[in-house]
């Protein structure tokens, strides 16, 4: 699926729906979604700006802006993503990865967003910034939800460790947490070290 390829909104719309069924079975009070990626470039082409341009026709921001705005359950959260990563000897670009775009993305569609511990770091290594200085600009966002996980500052990759492996400051991060947050945790499926991942967060 990808919000941002008109070609796929049938296959998107078949995948949100989905989810927003099992919500509603589950009594789940959010729903996390990607908001798209615009693909079509070589990893020849790759470089450190953050382009919003796709070479596929069907691809746009514009896209991705109207099916979110279109999809009306106010449980939707969106996520923000890294900024770009090669696949399968392509780029996928992902336009909505820093805090100035995602408040661009949340005013046009009037939702809210989750934020992803995670792939704040692997945008900021990407852009050259400080990975908390860009946490606490999206946490001005008001986040309804949080993804967490542990990874190396300075690495742009998403490493889904333990969150007391890597050197990423876990603490400073569940002090920008709002009172009684909601955090997913996205560790190894170990039992014992998911634990300890709780109670990390927890404690």
């Amino acid at each position: 699926i990808n919000y941002a390829d008109s070609s796929k909104l049938e296959l998107s719309k078949e995948s949100l729906g989905f989810a927003i069924e099992l919500a509603d079975k589950l009594n789940a009070r959010t729903i996390v979604v990607h908001p798209g990626h615009l693909d079509g470039l070589s990893v020849k082409q790759q470089s450190h700006d953050t382009s919003t341009e796709s070479t596929v026709p069907n691809q746009s921001v514009e896209n991705a802006i109207r099916f979110l705005n279109e999809a009306k359950d106010n449980r939707i959260a969106i996520e923000n993503l890294i900024v770009r990563e090669g696949m399968n000897g392509r780029v996928f670009e992902y336009p909505f990865s820093t805090p100035e775009k995602m408040k661009e993305l949340l005013t046009a569609t009037n939702k809210e967003m989750c934020l992803d511990f995670s792939h704040a770091n692997v945008a900021a290594s990407f852009l050259g910034l400080n990975h908390m200085e860009l946490l606490e600009k999206f946490i001005q966002l008001k986040p309804r939800h949080f993804h967490a996980c542990g990874g190396v500052d300075g690495e742009p990759k998403d490493m889904h460790m333990h969150l007391w492996e890597g050197n990423l400051n876990i603490g400073a991060f569940k002090r920008m947490l709002p009172k009684n947050a909601w955090v997913t945790l996205e560790t190894p499926y170990d039992l014992e070290g998911q634990l300890k991942d709780i109670e990390m967060m927890r404690s």
